[in-house]
């Protein structure tokens, strides 16, 4: 694997080993090759250098984040399983505001913890406090998830766009580097990196939704294609019929999703200030290759995945969709 940037086999190697020894349940295919996908992506989320011995640091704990998005989504997806979220939130709270854990820590409150410990020592205590601030965008945009997904009639499009796409933030990839490389996660510049993070967020969650439709649809998971085309009158369900008005009708929310992913990334590129943003150039870079991979499918499902027929079907029928 010539071209897998150094540290992400180790890495992979690592995290499929934490996975391995603390039985961790994981629906995602093969653990090695799952990783080495998600961690070329997530090693170039960030807008500093990181010293060379800190790499492979860096590798572990933004693999050990990914690994807890995973564990509370599938929980709530595939099981309507609430209780690692809630767990997770509880941990958060604690962390942040003090007090002690009455029970004992699920599994992706142990992920969480061991995540935070690895950088403990490391990094200045303030980043650590700015890094669990961060962890309450994806743990408050799994809520919303959480709650529409039991309850579909309530979701608006709009609102989706508020809520769910703090699920994508990217902000808390961008921290661990800033940390470990002694950056002040303070000041003008730390803020407009922020700023940027937001948009790109936006940009990945609507080019998410395009790619892990047919899962999500399958699991019975908001999303915001299938939002748009509810507005537009029809159900994803009716689709499945050729020359029907619903085929038509997805393709054109996809494309509106697709432009709209890439407008968010085009207004971004176009607020930067070259040489002086050249570090969030390359961060809109990797971000770049995320939309073009989600907008052909997902680029995260390995080989060995288990899904249900239904989400084949409807992965393979919006692929025909888009290219048609």
């Amino acid at each position: 694997m010539s071209d897998t940037p150094p540290g992400c086999e180790d890495a992979a190697r690592q995290l499929a080993a934490y996975i391995r020894e603390h039985d961790v349940p994981f629906a995602r295919g093969v653990l090695e090759e799952f990783f080495l996908r998600v961690l070329a992506v997530v090693r170039g989320l960030r807008v500093c250098d990181v010293p060379d011995h800190h790499e492979d640091r860096s590798l572990f704990a933004k693999g050990l984040f990914v690994l807890w998005a995973v564990v509370v989504d599938d929980a709530l997806d595939r099981d309507a399983d609430r209780t690692q979220l809630d767990g997770s939130t509880r941990w958060l709270s604690t962390q942040m505001h003090g007090g002690r854990m009455e029970t004992p820590p699920t599994v992706a409150e142990s992920i969480l913890a061991d995540a935070f410990e690895s950088l403990e020592g490391r990094v200045d205590p303030a980043a650590l406090q700015v890094l669990r601030f961060d962890m309450w965008e994806q743990v408050y945009g799994l809520h919303y998830e959480a709650l529409i997904g039991a309850t579909p009639a309530l979701a608006t499009t709009r609102e989706y766009g508020r809520y769910s796409v703090l699920v994508a933030s990217i902000k808390i990839y961008v921290d661990v580097d800033l940390a470990l490389s002694g950056h002040a996660l303070a000041g003008a510049d730390y803020r407009r990196a922020r700023a940027v993070c937001d948009e790109l967020a936006c940009a990945i969650k609507s080019a998410s939704d395009i790619g892990t439709l047919g899962r999500e649809i399958a699991e019975g998971s908001p999303n915001v294609v299938a939002l748009r085309l509810r507005d537009a009158g029809f159900a994803v369900s009716d689709v499945d019929r050729d020359g029907s008005d619903a085929r038509a009708a997805l393709r054109q929310v996809i494309r509106a999703t697709e432009v709209e992913a890439w407008h968010r990334l085009a207004q971004v590129r176009h607020g930067l200030s070259l040489p002086r943003d050249e570090a969030l150039a390359r961060l809109v870079n990797t971000v770049e290759g995320v939309v073009r991979a989600y907008c052909a499918g997902d680029p995260f499902v390995a080989d060995g995945t288990s899904e249900p027929d239904s989400a084949k079907k409807v992965g393979t029928l919006c692929a025909d969709v888009r290219t048609a």
